[in-house]
């Protein structure tokens, strides 16, 4: 028999009507539009039940992001190392490649790296992302796919570097072709020797 919980349930409905909310304002105006007051008034949930889930605005605003996320250990599927590392670099670029996701990452770089936000960035976006990397390149490596040899911390750091370098420059479009193009031009220098 199971014992009841203290307090009340957590009302699904009204966080995802929030996180909703969070998304639409940062494609207006960017993570600063994400306001606690804002969120209440277009969502009608009380401040009280966003407090409740979240302990501010920025919170909010990165778990709506974060929810946008791929599962990027879903694309690790062991078809070819090319195909899968294009995969997970596609689910980095659909969520980055939005004005939203632009604008979450350029409050994020611009934050001090000890605040819970880019922790939660660093551990939750950017680390999940390069151990599927890892995983895809390791796995490649056993199948002979690519050198023995392969370090495969600083291989994965060249896949995953030119799309937050794009992003962050901003000086052209992250695109899946930007994806394939990475992808080519690694395994090229990685390529198991025939």
């Amino acid at each position: 028999m199971s014992r009841p919980t203290r307090g009340r349930p957590p009302n699904l409905a009204a966080r995802q009507q929030v996180l909703d909310a969070a998304r639409e304002l940062m494609a207006e105006g960017g993570v600063a539009a994400v306001t606690i007051e804002e969120l209440a008034t277009r969502t009608g949930v009380t401040r009280p039940t966003i407090y409740r889930t979240w302990p501010n605005a920025t919170s909010v605003a990165m778990a709506a992001l974060m929810a946008d996320v791929p599962n990027s250990s879903a694309a690790v599927l062991g078809r070819s190392v090319a195909r899968d590392l294009t995969r997970v670099l596609e689910g980095v670029i659909a969520v980055f490649g939005t004005a939203t996701g632009r604008n979450a990452a350029t409050l994020i770089a611009s934050a001090d790296p000890t605040t819970e936000l880019a922790k939660a960035f660093r551990h939750q976006i950017i680390l999940r992302t390069r151990e599927s990397i890892m995983e895809v390149l390791s796995n490649s490596i056993q199948a002979g796919e690519l050198r023995k040899a392969t370090d495969v911390e600083a291989a994965a750091d060249l896949v995953l570097a030119p799309i937050f370098f794009r992003l962050l420059v901003g000086h052209q479009p992250l695109t899946s072709d930007f994806a394939k193009t990475v992808v080519d031009q690694v395994l090229k220098g990685l390529n198991a020797e025939d």
